[in-house]
């Protein structure tokens, strides 16, 4: 049995334009505990259960904004604009996009990439259980099972180009329409593009 817990202390700042920026501080403690336990000779059991945290780095939160022209595509282009919903197609005319669409010459988008100084700190909670089974009268065989689960709080992600596009126009999701920028024509004049705070992420 191992039972071990950490304690750490995290402070950062940085300069975003002219200002002089700190970010939240932290003094997380995390605790995790393990456990292996062989009953018989040829069964073996283990398990562990942890708490997770990390920091946001320096990049994550004051990386200045760079361009960057990744593929993507426009819902709101001339082509396929019939077959867009009255939905997206009013999204995309309250944006200041022409009847029809715009004309988009090629299959990339500008978009801004940099830091974030709002983020916070990423939390969360691993869990790992299993067996390894090595049977005498089977030379050389053992079989493992195990199930792993990991939960993140305000878990740091990033969306690019496309993804906000697609959450704006399609799913009508207004606070990503607010990272598109439009020139007088319609046509994308740029996407920013940044890391944030994702409410969940669980994968097991």
């Amino acid at each position: 049995l191992n039972v071990a817990n950490r304690w750490s202390e995290y402070e950062s700042s940085g300069r975003v334009g002219l200002e002089n920026v700190e970010s939240e501080d932290a003094s997380p403690s995390t605790t995790k505990i393990s456990l292996i336990w062989r009953p018989i000779d040829q069964l073996m059991v283990r398990g562990s259960w942890g708490e997770t945290f990390r920091a946001p780095s320096v990049v994550d939160l004051y990386a200045g904004q760079g361009e960057s022209f990744p593929q993507a595509t426009d819902p709101c282009v001339d082509d396929g604009w019939d077959d867009l919903s009255a939905e997206i197609q009013a999204r995309c005319l309250a944006d200041g996009v022409p009847d029809g669409g715009w004309d988009q010459p090629t299959g990339q988008l500008r978009a801004l990439i940099g830091g974030n100084p709002d983020l916070v700190p990423e939390t969360g909670d691993n869990l790992t259980v299993g067996f390894v089974w090595e049977p005498t009268f089977l030379d050389n065989f053992s079989a493992t099972v195990d199930y792993w689960s990991i939960e993140l709080e305000d878990a740091i992600q990033y969306f690019g180009t496309q993804a906000t596009l697609d959450r704006c126009y399609n799913l009508g999701q207004e606070l990503y329409c607010n990272l598109v920028d439009r020139a007088a024509d319609g046509a994308v004049a740029g996407v920013n593009t940044t890391y944030f705070n994702a409410a969940e992420r669980v994968a097991s």
